[in-house]
């Protein structure tokens, strides 16, 4: 394995994919190894939906979710409306602006899908120019989804030259066309303009969901080389309809139309790959974020001692886009059986894993995200272990869900705290509060009922503050009421 690195006193940067080590002031500990994919997955993989249409929103995301999986979602700006009935079998923007809420990724397809290749450049004003269609459906996309950057792009018909990707790269992080062959684990710079996502184009005739298993037997080959490989493979649909529908998604002369007894054939063969680590299933948008501050972050070790480090983690990125956890393992004292992580608000408890002559934690770390202290966990003699208490806020998620008519919410309080846990519907309304008062240190669960309220999804937040005001938390879940 060949890299290239730069020394100073202090700081070791580690350029490309290989590990980012931290050079300590002192006695070496605080050495910072970024992994390739997050959580140390093997390969990894994207969803990705052309055009904006309202099956995706029907049929697609839901899909998806129910596997934990998330997509990214590129939408024609122009074909989108505010309300239904849409423009043939677009969806509208409320579809897509809850579909971003509940995580999945909302792209660009341009304004007016052209060939973007035929276009004079142009300028951001100009109707019909290569600019105005890149600027103005990424404005409109973050004007009527506020909630997060619209930061990759799928150029219509695939088509893509020299000028495109260089006028892309002034707005978007990334753009994808189509290829048979997943991206190398590698990418970088004017790479990430050339991303490629195989689609599957389904031979006819159609009389049955056996006729469509050529193509799903080639799409997991396909998956399988890049698990094996180590890479990023991605794939590319438009309509997603079940197998019965499929004949009159064709007659109104859909692209290819999925069926979505495929997709969940293609989640049921994703799912146990990815519950083994070996396949990371992201949106286009979060791997790019991961693999960019991969290749940028820098890290130093500001301090050392015993029983603590601390890590500064920087880049050159924009800290409003680039703001995903990165994987790393951090080397400490072989006398550290734990630790507990603190990053600005996120806290952590690891263990320690010895792999030879080493001893390190797997944490997770933003760049120009703070300090990041490692705290050995101390455990005294004689008395009581006091580590046994909760020594992090938490949240876990609601227990049955999907759920009729009840179901329990565990959290965690590490210090005295004022907590309030609220049920909100999916327009942010409140529509029960579950507790709100003092709290002392420990793990509590509290009932949620849905006797009164419609079937749906809705979210429930904690939000907490310890006594002295120095520490808080907020975190929000979703729950499915399916009655």
């Amino acid at each position: 394995m060949k890299f290239s690195v730069t020394v100073s006193t202090a700081v070791l940067i580690l350029l490309v994919q290989f590990p980012v080590l931290g050079v300590s002031p002192t006695g070496g500990y605080g050495q910072v190894s970024v992994k390739k994919w997050a959580d140390d997955r093997k390969s990894a993989f994207s969803f990705t939906f052309d055009d904006g249409l309202m099956s995706q929103y029907t049929y697609a995301a839901p899909l998806l979710d129910s596997y934990g999986f998330k997509g990214t979602f590129f939408i024609i700006s122009a074909s989108m409306t505010d309300e239904l009935p849409g423009i043939w079998r677009y969806g509208t923007w409320d579809q897509f602006r809850s579909m971003s809420v509940d995580g999945h990724e909302i792209g660009s397809h341009t304004v007016t899908h052209p060939d973007l290749t035929t276009l004079a450049i142009g300028d951001t004003t100009t109707d019909s120019t290569l600019l105005f269609e890149l600027y103005q459906s990424k404005k409109t996309i973050e004007q009527k989804i506020p909630s997060q950057k619209c930061i990759t792009i799928a150029y219509p018909m695939n088509a893509a030259n020299t000028n495109v990707r260089n006028e892309t790269a002034l707005f978007y992080e990334a753009g994808r066309a189509g290829s048979n062959i997943p991206m190398d684990s590698a990418i970088a710079d004017s790479g990430f303009y050339k991303i490629g996502a195989k689609e599957e184009q389904f031979n006819t005739p159609r009389n049955s969901t056996q006729d469509d298993l050529d193509e799903l037997q080639d799409f997991e080959t396909y998956e399988q080389s890049s698990v094996t490989d180590g890479n990023w493979g991605m794939l590319m649909a438009h309509d997603v309809v079940p197998f019965s529908q499929i004949t009159n998604s064709l007659l109104q002369i859909t692209w290819y139309p999925m069926s979505t007894e495929w997709l969940t054939s293609l989640c049921q063969w994703l799912k146990p790959r990815s519950d083994s680590n070996e396949v990371w299933v992201e949106t286009m948008g979060n791997i790019t974020r991961y693999m960019k501050e991969r290749e940028q972050v820098q890290d130093t070790v500001t301090s050392e001692t015993d029983t603590q480090i601390q890590i500064n983690a920087t880049d050159n990125l924009n800290d409003a886009i680039y703001n995903y956890p990165l994987t790393v393992d951090i080397t400490v004292p072989p006398d550290w059986e734990s630790a507990y992580v603190i990053q600005g608000s996120r806290t952590d408890s690891v263990n320690t894993i010895a792999a030879g002559n080493s001893t390190y934690v797997r944490t997770k770390i933003i760049p120009d995200g703070g300090i990041l202290t490692l705290n050995k966990r101390i455990k005294p003699t004689g008395v009581v272990d006091v580590n046994s208490a909760p020594r992090i806020y938490s949240l876990e998620q609601n227990y049955p869900n999907p759920f009729n008519p009840s179901t329990r919410i565990r959290y965690s309080i590490p210090f005295e705290s004022n907590v309030r846990i609220t049920v909100f519907n999916i327009l942010g309304e409140a529509v029960r509060e579950l507790t709100n008062g003092m709290h002392g240190v420990g793990t509590y669960e509290v009932s949620f009922n849905s006797l009164g309220i419609s079937s749906g999804v809705y979210f429930y937040s904690v939000a907490a503050t310890s006594i002295d005001g120095k520490q808080s938390f907020r975190e929000t879940k979703k729950m499915i009421v399916m009655k």
